[in-house]
């Protein structure tokens, strides 16, 4: 299968996902340093780069859809913050580093 054309992951913040520290990549509005649960609202969500077996395999056993990049990166969305709404218990949470 051929990989749809996407823009370019650039990552500019680390995560913790499912114990294992990943680049991500945020929205360009999203303040700097450490920030409320309340201002991630609007940023809340992000893309993660699996780049280990390991990572590519939890990733498959959460049934999180992974997008394979013609570069060969491997991509998932991650959430930066639950909300009521969403329940604390989403396979795509991470925590910014």
């Amino acid at each position: 299968m051929k990989a749809r054309v996407t823009g370019q992951f650039t990552p500019t913040r680390k995560a913790t996902w499912r114990d294992f520290e990943i680049a991500i990549m945020v929205h360009p509005g999203l303040p700097s340093g450490k920030i409320p649960k309340s201002a991630l609202r609007p940023y809340n969500h992000a893309v993660g780069e699996l780049i280990t077996d390991e990572q590519c395999r939890v990733a498959e056993s959460l049934k999180l859809p992974v997008l394979k990049q013609a570069d060969g990166r491997q991509l998932i969305n991650v959430e930066l913050a639950s909300f009521a709404s969403q329940g604390a218990g989403s396979p795509h949470r991470a925590t910014l580093v």
